[in-house]
């Protein structure tokens, strides 16, 4: 299954909401599923990266809302399509989950 979580922090930014993600991100990897991670960037570390099996990918904070926002646009066309991609979306303590099956 192909997953993708959006998080405005990630670690090692961030308290428990990313510390959370980042758990259940690295679970659902060991699982086998495909995870990737659209993360807001912070000065000092690598914009792509690969950590736990999960493809972590960090843009300027100023971008993320509208990347999230294309990014969730064109994931839903392409579950829609593929029929098996999940999105996972983590936002001030509140998480919702979209699957396509």
């Amino acid at each position: 299954m192909r997953i993708l979580t959006l998080i405005y922090e990630f670690p090692p930014v961030g308290g428990g909401g990313g510390r959370a993600a980042y758990d259940i991100c690295k679970h659902l990897a060991a699982q086998g599923n495909q995870v990737v991670v659209l993360t807001a960037h912070m000065q000092g570390l690598a914009f792509e990266e690969r950590l736990d099996g999960i493809q972590l990918t960090r843009n300027s904070p100023r971008r993320v809302e509208s990347i999230c926002i294309l990014w969730i646009c064109a994931t839903i066309t392409l579950s829609i399509r593929s029929k098996c991609l999940v999105i996972q979306n983590a936002h001030g303590g509140i998480s919702s989950t979209l699957r396509a099956t």
